[in-house]
């Protein structure tokens, strides 16, 4: 890190070096006549800090993310070119110094004029130099910049030349004390320099990714009233775009005709058993439903088949359903199965210890605003820093690709947020990832529906949601939740319930 420190110190040094070096370059190539009768080494020093300000000020931007990622000894592999660097910077400036003066002081009341003029000549090199320069038009300014460029290429050699002894040493001491733990323990240097080899590609694509965001980062200084109008433009845009389903090819195959089933009936029935036949009178039952759980009656209706029928006849089963949820189970504490829905209560309730999956953490904590609500609250909030989005949801179950390439080892120590939930005795009987299969299925069913909410969520405004993108905030930090798990277009709906919520 101190040796990315350093090459990030040198960016601004290097490049006004490499400007006046290439400048004064240019006026000797220009006219060559500058190199006869003047100090001869003034046509070998200008060129040699033009090209070598060139590289280093370019090698110095290529470097410098790599810097940052590859820690020594590895870093060692900048230290050729570095050396390189600094020694040819190191001969451009003792060129300089014999035909520069050393302080700006010393071009001031004639010292322009008089440095190193040959006998018999009117004007210096400096003077001659402004004369032909269409950008500096007197002798102490092209003075100054001659001297202002030796100083520039002491400051860049020292450094240059203490970052290149940094790197060598530091390699060197890292590597003997690596070669001798490996050695007390009985490990191979070969398997460890070849591990670290094989992390080259890998930092290699993390510093072009680094170098990816260098805009983003940049767009961060600018006045927020350009970055809130920049942000809201493209979020609507990629809003927009969202809408139009991605092409895709299908394939058809041909399947031959099945023989339609029909759907459950009790017309090839025998006659019942005596349970059946007791269940099959209505009143009775509804007698002992309030004695029994609705997973109990679940668990009845899979006895047999004309027990089914009697506890949930084909003709009216929605409305055989609907009678045992509001008679089964305890009144006070109705619930439904965090996992199947069905009707569960603290009688018959199962806990389970299960991680918060993001697409559960999404339904929970994020709302819809309206597009007045969203730009008033969020972009244009000057109090708070709102514009950032969203970091509340949790780490997904599953790697994804890049962290399986990477091989996290933070990803695979990283702890999860553990959540009691109420399920029912069916589910129980499943392992946890099962569990979590089933509830991440439903959740983004959920998510994607796009009649789900009717009204803005925003704090004092009930208005109902049109047709439009729908901006989704989090209730817990404030800010936006841009994850693509969210419908990102709405249609306009109606309100259908006494709460507003659900759309019909």
């Amino acid at each position: 890190m101190p040796m990315a420190l350093l090459r990030f110190a040198v960016f601004i040094p290097f490049s006004i070096y490499y400007s006046i070096a290439k400048n004064h370059e240019n006026v000797l190539q220009k006219h060559p006549e500058l190199s006869g009768i003047y100090n001869p080494l003034i046509a070998r020093g200008e060129p040699l800090a033009a090209k070598w300000g060139r590289v280093g000020f370019f090698w110095n931007i290529a470097v410098w993310v790599p810097a940052i990622i590859i820690i020594p000894p590895f870093s060692i592999i900048f230290g050729p070119l570095d050396i390189v660097l600094a020694v040819m910077l190191s001969l451009a400036t003792q060129y300089q110094t014999s035909y520069v003066p050393h302080s700006i002081d010393s071009c001031r009341d004639g010292g322009a004029h008089a440095w190193q003029r040959p006998h018999g000549a009117n004007e210096s090199f400096f003077e001659a130099s402004a004369r032909l320069n269409a950008t500096t038009t007197s002798g102490f300014q092209m003075c100054k910049s001659y001297v202002l460029e030796w100083q520039y290429g002491i400051t860049l050699s020292f450094f240059y030349s203490l970052l290149s002894f940094m790197n060598v040493v530091t390699s060197i001491w890292i590597f003997r004390r690596t070669y001798r733990n490996n050695r007390r323990e009985g490990k191979s240097n070969l398997k460890w320099v070849l591990k670290g080899l094989m992390e080259f590609p890998k930092l290699l694509g993390f510093a072009l990714l680094g170098l990816a965001f260098i805009p983003v980062v940049l767009f961060q200084f600018l006045p927020k009233s350009i970055t809130s109008r920049t942000r809201y433009i493209r979020r609507y845009a990629h809003k927009t775009l969202q809408r139009f389903p991605t092409p895709r090819d299908i394939e058809m195959r041909v399947f031959k005709r099945r023989p339609e089933t029909r759907k459950y009936a009790n017309d090839h029935l025998t006659k019942g058993n005596p349970l059946s036949n007791f269940l099959g009178v209505y009143d009775i039952f509804m007698l002992v439903a309030p004695h029994l759980h609705y997973v109990d009656v679940a668990n009845l209706s899979l006895v047999s088949k004309s027990v089914r029928d009697a506890v949930l006849p084909a003709q009216e089963i929605a409305q055989r359903t609907a009678h045992l949820k509001r008679y089964t189970c305890r009144p006070e504490s109705r619930q439904i199965c965090w996992i199947c829905t069905k009707q569960i209560c603290k009688g018959c309730e199962q806990f389970r210890m299960l991680d918060q999956t993001p697409p559960y953490h999404h339904l929970d904590v994020c709302h819809p605003y309206c597009q007045t609500c969203y730009w008033h609250q969020i972009r244009r909030n000057r109090h708070t820093n709102l514009t950032k989005r969203c970091r509340c949801c949790p780490p997904t179950t599953k790697q994804n690709r890049l962290q399986r390439y990477w091989n996290s080892e933070a990803y695979n120590n990283r702890t999860y947020n553990l959540i009691s939930r109420s399920i029912c005795t069916m589910c129980d009987k499943r392992s946890n990832n099962e569990l979590l299969d089933m509830r991440e299925a439903r959740t983004r069913a959920e998510l994607k529906d796009r009649d789900r909410y009717a009204q803005c969520k925003s704090l004092g405004c009930e208005k109902v949601l049109g047709s439009g993108p729908r901006w989704w905030v989090c209730k817990k930090c404030g800010r936006e939740c841009i994850s693509s798990c969210h419908a990102a277009w709405g249609k306009s709906i109606k309100v259908g319930n006494a709460h507003g919520v659900e759309a019909v």
